[in-house]
């Protein structure tokens, strides 16, 4: 994939993780689809009943049910928070996931674009363009005559 096909035709996040994939980039890792978002939330869970009261759980519960009905969520590490995700977001990921598979090579090599050619200008021909015809050794009318008796 060349890098202006990657710019027109990766347009949702879904197309955003597999071209990651695809490069073995981890800049979107963080990125969850809604399954993978309540998968990780199940697991949560079982952590939570382990180690907290029911209160806590509750609260977790809340929140998460607040967050819910985005297209994809974004889970930051560092916070340990789980957000979905804008458009904003999304230009924010493509540009990082771009230029990471710039600095790596892995775009294929822009193919040049042919310039149309452009078309050959017709010759109109003027009495300042053209060459006098040259003197023939016989008439029209005697070659004329010529080609009646053949």
């Amino acid at each position: 994939m060349t890098r202006l096909e990657f710019e027109r035709e990766v347009t949702t996040w879904y197309e955003l993780e597999d071209f990651c994939r695809d490069i073995d980039c981890d800049i979107a890792d963080n990125v969850m689809s809604p399954d993978a978002r309540d998968e990780w939330i199940n697991d949560e869970l079982v952590d939570l009943a382990r180690n907290s009261t029911w209160r806590e759980m509750y609260d977790t519960l809340a929140e998460y049910d607040r967050q819910d009905g985005y297209d994809y969520y974004l889970y930051d590490n560092y916070y340990g928070e789980m957000r979905g995700v804008t458009d904003d977001d999304f230009d924010d990921y493509k540009e990082r996931v771009m230029d990471f598979a710039e600095r790596n090579g892995e775009f294929d090599p822009e193919e040049e674009e042919e310039e149309p050619e452009e078309p050959e200008e017709e010759t109109v021909f003027t009495e300042e363009n053209t060459l006098p015809a040259p003197e023939e050794d016989c008439s029209l009318d005697d070659m004329f005559s010529d080609a009646m008796v053949a």
